[in-house]
């Protein structure tokens, strides 16, 4: 009980949703202050986005010092721990540059610090940006 505001303290795995009893948290997770909002997740399960799941998903990476799921960086579909890219979606528009460890943008198409690299305008075969041309056709 907290005397300051009379109410229970709801246990672990359970949130207090202003009812008589508290109701349970989602699946895989021990803390939760919502029906939707996880803070910590249960062993075997890792935090991303106020959620638990049981893998992290495609675009992030396991953060194992923290135990949730990183982003990564917005060009890449896989990456590893250092926030290297080790695969590309050919739906992004982009390829993998080894060297760099980054996904580029393809031949007629342009960085905009966005997941789907864009376009470049009619008549460019290379630009850096939607009204600057490397090259032309």
């Amino acid at each position: 009980m907290n005397y300051e505001t009379f109410r229970c303290v709801p246990k672990n795995g359970y949130y207090d949703d202003g009812y008589e009893k508290c109701s349970p948290c989602p699946e895989g997770c021990t803390k939760c202050i919502s029906k939707a909002l996880c803070l910590q997740c249960n062993s075997g399960y890792f935090l991303y986005n106020k959620s638990c799941l049981q893998e992290c998903p495609k675009r992030s990476y396991f953060d194992a010092s923290n135990l949730i799921c990183q982003a990564c960086p917005y060009d890449c579909l896989t990456c590893d721990s250092k926030r290297n890219c080790l695969s590309c979606s050919d739906g992004d528009n982009r390829f993998y540059a080894f060297i760099r460890s980054r996904c580029l943008p393809k031949i007629g198409y342009y960085d905009n610090s966005k997941t789907i690299a864009t376009k470049c305008p009619q008549g460019c075969a290379s630009c850096s940006s939607s009204s600057l041309c490397t090259s032309c056709k």
